[in-house]
């Protein structure tokens, strides 16, 4: 992402990914994890609330050397 700020992602492609429901957990957590950072940058509540029990309930799903990241964001 080249140092840019997670609001000027281009995040249309993540949408559409998030619009397609992928059955495959460690792609959709990852997509999960790029809208929740959009969202917090944002500062926009409704969507940070969408994610954080979607993550917890699938993290184990996610790996290793990835989740530690997402932990730390749900513990904040």
């Amino acid at each position: 992402m080249a140092g840019m700020r997670s609001r000027d992602w281009y995040v249309e492609t993540v949408f559409q990914a998030d619009l397609l429901n992928s059955q495959d957990m460690p792609r959709r957590i990852a997509t999960m994890n790029v809208l929740l950072y959009r969202a917090m940058d944002y500062r926009n509540p409704d969507q940070v609330r969408r994610f954080p029990d979607l993550l917890a309930n699938h993290i184990q799903h996610y790996p290793d050397g990835f989740r530690q990241t997402s932990v730390i964001e749900l513990a904040l």
